[in-house]
């Protein structure tokens, strides 16, 4: 091991720049939070018309039937 070093110089890093063409604008999409939010999707409709929602009793009978 004669040949190995403890510490190794490093250099210093540079000042941050800009890079090319970093003041042109592009044209972008719109984010997904800009859309309308739709309330139910076509499958949940057909969910909705085989299962219609449950009243609190046919909900509390069904987690009552095991007792």
């Amino acid at each position: 091991m004669g040949n190995s070093r403890f510490a190794y110089g490093n250099q210093t890093a540079r000042g941050a720049h800009d890079t090319p063409q970093s003041d042109k604008k592009v044209a972008v999409r719109a984010y997904a939070d800009n859309r309308p939010f739709l309330e139910e999707g076509k499958s949940q409709k057909s969910l909705n018309r085989q299962n219609p929602p449950l009243t609190i009793e046919q909900v509390r009978e069904l987690l009552n039937k095991n007792k």
